[in-house]
C-alpha cells in the first residue's frame, strides 16, 4: 500500500468532518435559543457552548478545545450563515462569544 502525505486541502476539509453531529445539533439548538427576530442573530457564549457540549458527550472542557468542537464557523458559514468569533484580548475580560446572522 502506497501511503501519500495529506493535502493541505485534505486535511482542511477532514477536520471540519471531525465536528461530530452532537457538536453541530448544540449549536443549532443555541442558536434557535439565542436567535433574535429584531436583530436577526443570535448570540452565543462559548463558555455555554463548551459547557453543553462537556455534558452531552461526556468529555472534559480541555477535551473540547484540543479537539476543536468550537471550530464550527465554516461548517455554518457554509450553511448560510455570517459567524463572527470574538474572544478578549490578554488586557480584557469578557467573555468569548459567537454572532450568527445572514450573510
Amino acid at each position: 500500500m502506497d501511503v501519500k502525505p495529506i493535502t493541505p486541502d485534505e486535511a482542511h476539509v477532514k477536520k471540519i468532518e471531525s465536528i461530530p453531529a452532537p457538536v453541530i445539533k448544540i449549536f443549532n439548538d443555541l442558536i434557535v435559543a439565542n436567535y433574535s427576530q429584531i436583530t436577526k442573530e443570535a448570540h452565543i457564549k462559548q463558555d455555554d457552548a463548551v459547557s453543553k457540549i462537556v455534558e452531552e458527550m461526556d468529555i472534559t472542557r480541555h477535551e473540547v478545545y484540543e479537539r476543536g468542537y468550537c471550530d464550527v464557523e465554516e461548517i455554518f458559514r457554509k450553511a448560510g450563515w455570517k459567524v463572527m468569533y470574538d474572544k478578549p484580548a490578554y488586557n480584557e475580560s469578557y467573555d468569548a462569544f459567537f454572532v450568527f446572522s445572514r450573510k
